[in-house]
């Protein structure tokens, strides 16, 4: 019998008598991540400010029920991070034995080992047993409308977020494999139901190589369940970090589609307004880099007046006409674009501050620069189009047709190794800024 998979779930709840050495007058950017020592597995919270004391950010490991050689294997390292420019601190860590944790869901406060400062931390944790993974499989139909099984097998769960459950699955008719995502309509308000028809209605519209497809949508009195394209990779960043090896003409590859997919979406009238690495993933079924744009959430037809007002996206990527609230119009995805290339290029963001106000007084400002050394091994006609991507003035932004007929896609772009790779490893995206 091979080795049984079991499933642990920690939520970071919340958080109290912080200090950190480097924190001064204001708060700073933190997230919490933990790595099994037994698997390698990594996972990280998104980011979230230090004035903040309510955190509920769940992290869950697959983790196989072995016995190992070292005692220490079944463990898994927790810390909290404080996010640097160049480099983040590691304000505290701790360290907990998978063994100890129940079914039943348990937490305490923990009093993090002092790094770089210090901190006490709610933690709430419990593990899926095999017995009953096994039942839920088994009762994983149960829990979905009767349409979705008329047309499709359902597999394993392979994603989980704070409404919804992703399975793999496969169609009936063609073999096809596709994932299956089960939202809960009990758990969505009036509100959230009605942005989530609308990113429905959305994506109903769209075809295009590189954007994830709808492909059927069942809807009943208690869930809403979306057929998606199955896109075998991960994210972007990610996907970069796993090869080990990026090239400025890889990420030119990886532009070109973006920006196909971008020209495509306002040529149907479509804003994404959230683009940004957790929402570019990867098919690796080519063995190249194609990318697919998810996630159409924050997503507006703006074809009716031109203009938007609501200001959302992710901090890091936001464009500073969004921030000002007013209107704006569908150059916010350009700008966002050019944060990603910026990135992609050297492995540092932009536009950084140790609070949200500094970091959208330099996004505001148009702050950033190519000082640092990494800048030295790019293309002058690569930095040329992240200056004009990342240009103040919507009205002066290239659209993303403009951009695609940039010299740089049509040059031999240097195949040296890009010194991004290592960078990549620790960035994440700020939280989402959700409509208000």
């Amino acid at each position: 019998m091979g080795d049984i998979d079991e499933l642990y779930h920690f939520k970071l709840c919340e958080i109290k008598s912080f200090e950190y050495e480097k924190k001064g007058k204001g708060s700073v950017s933190l997230y919490f991540k933990g790595k099994c020592l037994l698997t390698g597995q990594s996972l990280k919270t998104p980011l979230v400010d230090s004035s903040s004391t309510v955190w509920n950010e769940t992290l869950s490991f697959t983790i196989p029920r072995k016995k190992t050689k070292k005692p220490g294997d079944r463990t898994i390292v927790f810390k909290l991070m404080a996010k640097g420019h160049v480099r983040d601190d590691c304000v505290g860590e701790f360290t907990l034995a998978v063994d100890d944790v129940t079914p039943t869901p348990t937490d305490s406060w923990i009093s993090l080992d002092k790094k770089k400062g210090s901190a006490d931390i709610r933690l709430e944790k419990r593990v899926d047993r095999k017995d009953e993974l096994e039942e839920k499989a088994s009762h994983a139909a149960d829990s979905v409308p009767e349409g979705v099984e008329s047309k499709y097998t359902m597999g394993k769960e392979i994603g989980r977020g704070g409404f919804s459950i992703v399975y793999d699955g496969t169609s009936k008719a063609t073999g096809e494999k596709v994932a299956i995502k089960v939202i809960d309509k009990k758990k969505q308000d009036g509100e959230q139901l009605v942005l989530l028809q609308r990113e429905i209605d959305i994506m109903k519209r769209l075809k295009h190589p590189n954007i994830v497809a709808l492909y059927d949508v069942f809807d009943d009195p208690t869930h809403i369940s979306l057929v998606l394209e199955y896109v075998s990779g991960g994210e972007l960043y990610d996907e970069i970090v796993k090869r080990g090896s990026f090239t400025e003409s890889d990420a030119c590859t990886v532009l070109k589609q973006v920006l196909s997919a971008t020209e495509y979406l306002h040529a149907n009238g479509i804003a994404h307004r959230d683009l940004k690495p957790e929402n570019l993933l990867i098919s690796s079924d080519g063995g190249g880099l194609q990318v697919k744009i998810a996630d159409f959430g924050l997503s507006k037809d703006f074809s009716g007046s031109g203009t938007m007002a609501t200001c959302c996206g992710s901090p890091s990527y936001v464009a500073p006409e969004v921030l000002q609230q007013g209107q704006y119009n569908n150059g916010c995805d350009i700008w966002s674009i050019g944060v990603i290339l910026y990135v992609l290029l050297s492995g540092f963001l932009p536009f950084f501050g140790e609070t949200q106000e500094e970091l959208f007084d330099k996004i505001l400002t148009g702050s950033y620069s190519f000082a640092n050394k990494v800048w030295d091994d790019i293309s002058p006609t690569a930095k040329d189009l992240v200056t004009k991507m990342l240009t103040l003035n919507e009205e002066d932004r290239p659209t993303a047709k403009q951009c695609l007929e940039h010299p740089w896609f049509k040059a031999q772009n240097p195949r040296k190794q890009l010194r991004s790779v290592e960078s990549l490893r620790d960035l994440r995206s700020a939280m989402k800024v959700r409509p208000t």
